[in-house]
């Protein structure tokens, strides 16, 4: 049957599938299983426009079905990428699961993504931690319907690391992730290549993501009331990148994980089984100064990890499982994340430099506000649920608070004093780097490095600097919990 494209505004419609949109999908939540440094400046390197197109993709996102348990099989929505022009190689499956595709791009590339929207409700995709232009980055006034088409085309400015991709319609992102819409994209670049890191088989992406899943197999979402809607969304099952394996046997040497939690809600403390230390190479956006070590780290829905471990020692058979342990005695049990267990074969071993990667420091002088901080409460409200500042998102404005000068450096503020919960604070377009934290308990690696999203603990103000340099428009920050962004713990900036 052919198709005819209708234009609508800034997307494309295909006539045969005008199927009505679902309502705003249910309002919102919060949960809990056991809740389980200075860093740099603009990420953003100075790259020469792409004048032609280095890989094209058609993304579509779907329902469909996948055998997660062999008794009953697992509707979910996916996305299904295809290479049209460029590397046969940029993408690829990530498993048989129900995790996305995985992008390998190089830095300075420029890629065209034609978003298909085949699922039934409205929708759009945002490039999780690449600073892309306001028109490209997936903004909830951007969705499509059903059988609409986003056409993207950007240049990868990012230095490498591990970024990913998910839809972000406004009231609808908790439940279109609990369906599977996530992907991977990873970004390659000289500098890190120089270091001759483990890869290929050596080198391991990680998505944690859980799942609740009822006694037919299928996904649920929001079943548990009001407690859902306050604490987000959690989950009686545990995937690694969508499938419900998470023993990955390896060779006897150096190992390198990249560590994504997809999770919609869940904060993970993550400790080796046998008590050696974290070796932490890498944050959100890519690689450390210097490696980092730690006994355990804490990492909230949207932040990364890049870790380094070493197995030669380990005999053929012998494991090491990654774990998330509770935050203090008596306060849950430690469960298993991923298991690794030596093959009979030797790998090799990766000694680590004592510099890693040139990270430039923001001077927190160059911020405009220094001595006029930009402070943004997290706080819940009788009439709107969680919010920043007490009030509600507005799709289409941004207060004189949120209106940014290009080319300015500012300071913001989080404070999360009242809330009483964890929150993970995503702001999107460039990174940042966290000037400092009231708290100082369990962070960890966790203010380190190039950030896009900072997790705030109760009773945390975190202080950040960020520059606004790259590109003009409306942005939006947000609580990275997906139930409360979903209500109203999101707002607009605008940057002019």
């Amino acid at each position: 049957m052919s198709v005819m494209l209708l234009k609508k505004g800034g997307y494309m419609v295909r006539s045969n599938s005008r199927r009505g949109f679902i309502k705003q999908a249910a309002l919102i939540s919060l949960t809990a299983w056991p809740v389980a440094a200075r860093a740099a400046s603009a990420l953003i390197e100075k790259i020469a426009p792409r004048p032609t197109v280095d890989l094209a993709i058609k993304l579509r996102a779907f329902a469909r079905t996948v055998s997660l348990y062999p008794d009953k099989p697992t509707d979910v929505w996916s996305y299904e990428a295809n290479v049209v022009n460029g590397r046969g190689g940029s993408v690829r499956t990530s498993g048989n699961g129900f995790l996305g595709p995985v992008f390998e791009v190089h830095q300075g590339e420029r890629l065209a993504v034609e978003y298909i929207n085949d699922i039934p409700e409205e929708s759009i995709v945002h490039w999780h931690g690449l600073d892309v232009p306001a028109d490209q980055d997936g903004h909830p006034h951007h969705t499509v319907p059903t059988g609409g088409v986003f056409k993207y085309d950007f240049q990868v400015t990012n230095r490498a690391g591990l970024y990913f991709f998910h839809p972000h319609p406004h009231g609808k992102l908790g439940n279109q992730v609990t369906k599977g819409l996530v992907g991977v994209f990873i970004v390659r670049d000289s500098e890190e290549a120089a270091l001759g890191l483990p890869n290929d088989q050596d080198e391991h992406l990680i998505c944690v993501q859980d799942r609740r899943v009822s006694a037919d197999r299928q996904f649920e979402y929001l079943t548990g009331g009001m407690h859902d809607r306050m604490m987000g969304m959690h989950g009686n099952e545990l995937f690694i990148n969508g499938e419900l394996n998470r023993t990955k046997i390896v060779r006897r040497g150096s190992q390198r994980l990249r560590i994504l939690n997809g999770s919609n809600a869940r904060l993970y403390n993550l400790a080796w089984s046998d008590g050696r230390d974290l070796e932490i190479i890498g944050t959100d956006g890519g690689l450390l100064e210097k490696p980092h070590n730690v006994k355990s780290m804490l990492l909230a829905p949207a932040e990364r990890l890049d870790v380094l471990v070493d197995l030669s020692e380990l005999k053929e058979g012998e494991s090491l499982s990654l774990q998330s342990i509770p935050l203090a005695a008596g306060a849950g049990s430690p469960f298993d994340i991923m298991t690794l267990t030596a093959s009979a074969e030797e790998g090799s071993r990766f000694v680590v430099p004592p510099v890693l990667s040139k990270i430039e420091l923001i001077q927190e002088s160059e911020a405009v506000n220094l001595n006029n901080l930009k402070t943004f409460k997290l706080v819940p409200t009788r009439d709107h649920g969680w919010t920043i500042d007490g009030v509600p998102y507005d799709m289409h404005g941004a207060s004189a608070k949120e209106t940014v000068k290009f080319g300015d450096t500012e300071i913001w503020e989080f404070d999360n004093t009242v809330a009483g919960m964890p929150h993970p604070i995503h702001i999107h377009g460039t990174p940042f780097q966290v000037l400092s934290r009231q708290s100082g308990n369990f962070t960890g690696a966790m203010d380190l490095g190039w950030k896009d999203t900072v997790l705030l603990l109760p009773g945390d103000k975190v202080r950040l600097l960020k520059r606004f340099n790259t590109h003009k428009g409306l942005f939006v920050y947000h609580c990275h919990n997906l139930e409360h962004e979903d209500v109203s713990m999101m707002r607009n900036f605008v940057v002019q």
